[in-house]
């Protein structure tokens, strides 16, 4: 019994022992600690990353897989009665914009404004003639609003082989979307006038959605239910795509 008694003591009591255990209770929290806050950041990043692309594209959006297509009003009330609250419709292309003798390839949407902002609440101004371009890309060019810049497009839908056409526009307003990728590239001009510049009139090739809320708290549950009806109701010539 005695010997057992000095046993436990020389293993409880011993301060080389007192240490090491100090040592891994304090390793371990160190451990859990770090572990505990990757996945509260992994965590805040995803939602930022998700918030920040919700706000760029809307819910869903739709483009075709063969360019330009009609959306008409039959097309609006069938999306309407299945559970969507805001459409915008737009046009996307690629160009290059110069300024200062500096070109960047940059991604071109010609919005409906109204319908636009209203869907993505991103906060655009665009006067007549003018454009709006991301934060970071004006940052990258030294471009402030009311500079003027160039931007080089084709001249037509598929007369890519041409040499493009070379425009003047104002910047009137910088736009903030809360992701880098997004706010390097995007720039963003009225609906008419790219579609005068792309010969495309009434035509589209981009159109996103914003489903209703009605206090739903699994709103990606609607997304995906509204997802499946729209790729049945538009066929395999597009593509449906969350906005995730």
């Amino acid at each position: 019994m005695k010997a057992y008694l000095t046993l436990i003591k020389l293993l409880i009591f011993d301060r080389t022992n007192i240490r090491f255990a100090l040592g891994v209770w304090l390793g371990l929290s160190f451990s859990i600690a770090v572990i505990l806050s990757t996945l509260g950041l992994m965590d805040g990043f995803e939602k930022t990353l998700r918030d920040a692309l919700r706000k760029s594209h809307g819910d869903i959006y739709v483009y075709g897989r063969t360019g330009f297509f009609t959306f008409g009003e039959e097309d609006v009330q069938a999306a309407k009665n299945r559970g969507v609250d805001l459409i915008s419709r737009y046009i996307q292309s690629e160009a290059f914009l110069i300024h200062n003798g500096v070109s960047k390839g940059v991604s071109v949407r010609g919005v409906e404004l109204e319908s636009f902002q209203k869907l993505t609440t991103l906060d655009i101004k665009i006067d007549e003639g003018a454009v709006a371009i991301g934060k970071v890309l004006a940052d990258q060019l030294n471009i402030k609003i009311g500079d003027v810049i160039v931007l080089a497009l084709a001249k037509g839908n598929r007369d890519i082989s041409s040499l493009p056409l070379m425009t003047r526009f104002k910047v009137s307003s910088l736009v903030n979307h809360g992701h880098y990728q997004k706010d390097l590239r995007f720039l963003y001009m009225n609906k008419g006038e790219l579609a005068k510049i792309l010969k495309v009139k009434d035509l589209v090739n981009v159109v996103t959605f914003k489903i209703k809320r009605n206090g739903q708290k699994d709103i990606d549950k609607s997304i995906k239910e509204t997802r499946f009806f729209l790729d049945d109701y538009f066929g395999s010539d597009f593509r449906i795509i969350p906005y995730w």
